[in-house]
């Protein structure tokens, strides 16, 4: 058994099994997903474009069904 704050993918698990997916009791604000670098560090191009791509996910339809709420 396991507890997630968001919801998986599709509703089996790996080995076949059902997933029951439940809002759980005290929800507060949706996780915070954070992207670091270290103070001083030069962000590439390429980290540039996935933070952009993470911005741009995270505010679809897609990405606020991943939260059971």
């Amino acid at each position: 058994m396991a507890i997630l704050n968001i919801r998986p993918p599709n509703d089996t698990t790996y080995s076949g099994l059902s997933v029951a997916c439940r809002p759980i009791a005290e929800t507060g604000d949706s996780p915070n997903i954070i992207l670091a670098t270290r103070s001083g560090g030069r962000i590439s191009r390429r980290s540039m474009a996935f933070s952009d791509h993470c911005r741009r996910f995270f505010r679809t339809e897609a990405a606020e069904a991943l939260f059971v709420r």
